[in-house]
């Protein structure tokens, strides 16, 4: 298995995340074969059914917080293309261990070093983007084809691709995740905004599920991973799209899945996260529950259980913004500063305190800001566009932007 990057994961591992180190001190580390954390499917087809594999077993190694002991877990196998739930197994500490590392250090300060990433993006020719407004519709009319994706069981997953008109050549693809029990379909910010600045937008519904059933983070991931297999080799964008830059972006749930998809899939290279939760079922509250419990499916830092999550073995840059709302989102410790607290570096954070969890489901002031900013980034890091400083994290309309508190890169 050949693993293209370099990654402080082995200092990670060993001595735990550091919040007074700089990223150079874990610059060269290199990840052996023997990590295990990641198989590279760009370069190794085969090694596509090892990494369906992998996504079932690792996804449910992070069903339950408790890293000591055994236990019993549901598991699935994979089928022609789908994931089917058919027998339980057991995950012992030592399989958790292979992906859960030492807690990052907990508290105000986030700027923890959770290892060093450099995603092998290739070079594009630098493309002028000075007086383009990011946050505004971009050159190309868009096109859209509803599909589904077939799934485990008969199931299908709803998809829609947004596509650049008049564009042939092959350019990035973006998968949209909804929040909970939300469609692709309340964020044309995310999918026609996207594609109006030359990008492939794969809207996805995976995230479905009503208040009263179970969770089941690890197989909503699992069934990312399919529309991403799905879109890159066998949907009618599948020739224009570049499979050496993928983005994952989502709301809530939608970008806990995306961060979670990226942890396990090494072909991801960007992240985008609106107010991303960590919790893995209802309110903490309320318990354990039929549904799940608030601490299982553990992506980001879970600072009140003494969890590392899985977040520290991505390769992906990250871009997070984050509210605070107590109301609809009133377990602070699940809160969107946990994944950038885990991410590795590079990595952004946008604190917007005073904002809802719902304000992305409206074009407001908030979705206006946030879509430039995070268009911004994947213009710069995806098509090579050049002169977008000032909507990256850091840039004068972030900084001066009225709802935000802070910016945060490491």
């Amino acid at each position: 298995m050949q693993l293209r990057y370099a990654l402080g994961l082995t200092a990670l591992l060993m001595a735990g995340c550091d919040s007074s180190s700089s990223p150079s001190n874990m610059d060269d580390a290199l990840v052996s074969e023997d990590a295990g954390v990641l198989v590279d499917a760009r370069t190794e087809p085969d090694a596509r059914s090892a990494l369906d594999a992998r996504v079932i077993a690792d996804a449910a190694s992070v069903r339950d917080v408790a890293v000591d002991g055994d236990q019993d877990i549901a598991d699935s196998e994979v089928s022609d293309g789908g994931i089917s739930d058919s027998s339980t197994a057991d995950v012992s500490s030592a399989d958790m261990g292979s992906m859960f590392g030492p807690v990052p250090p907990c508290g105000d300060d986030l700027q923890v070093v959770c290892g060093v990433v450099r995603p092998e993006i290739p070079q594009q020719p630098a493309v002028q983007g000075q007086g383009l407004n990011p946050s505004e519709m971009g050159p190309y009319e868009v096109d859209r084809v509803e599909t589904s994706v077939p799934a485990a069981g008969g199931e299908s997953i709803p998809v829609s691709i947004f596509s650049p008109r008049g564009v042939m050549e092959p350019v990035p693809l973006v998968l949209a995740l909804p929040g909970h029990g939300a469609s692709y379909e309340r964020y044309p910010f995310m999918t026609e905004h996207l594609a109006s600045h030359g990008f492939v937008v794969v809207g996805a519904d995976v995230a479905g599920g009503g208040l009263m059933e179970p969770a089941e983070h690890d197989l909503k991931t699992a069934k990312v991973l399919a529309v991403l297999d799905w879109a890159l080799r066998d949907s009618a964008a599948a020739d224009r799209i570049d499979a050496e830059r993928v983005a994952a972006m989502g709301h809530s749930l939608g970008g806990k899945l995306s961060f979670y998809a990226a942890s396990l899939d090494d072909r991801i290279d960007v992240v985008v996260a609106w107010d991303p939760q960590n919790s893995g079922g209802p309110p903490c509250f309320l318990g354990d529950t039929p549904q799940g419990s608030c601490n299982d499916f553990p992506v980001a830092p879970n600072c009140v259980a003494e969890n590392s999550g899985i977040i520290h073995q991505m390769r992906a840059e990250s871009l997070t913004f984050g509210a605070e709302d107590r109301f609809i989102t009133p377990d602070t410790h699940m809160w969107a500063d946990n994944f950038y607290r885990g991410a590795p570096s590079p990595a952004h954070f946008v604190s917007m305190p005073t904002v809802g969890h719902a304000a992305w489901f409206t074009d407001n002031g908030v979705t206006r800001l946030t879509r430039g900013v995070h268009t911004a980034l994947l213009l710069t890091r995806l098509k090579g566009v050049v002169g977008l400083d000032a909507w990256l994290p850091g840039g004068d309309q972030v900084e001066d932007a009225a709802d935000v508190a802070r910016v945060l890169s490491k």
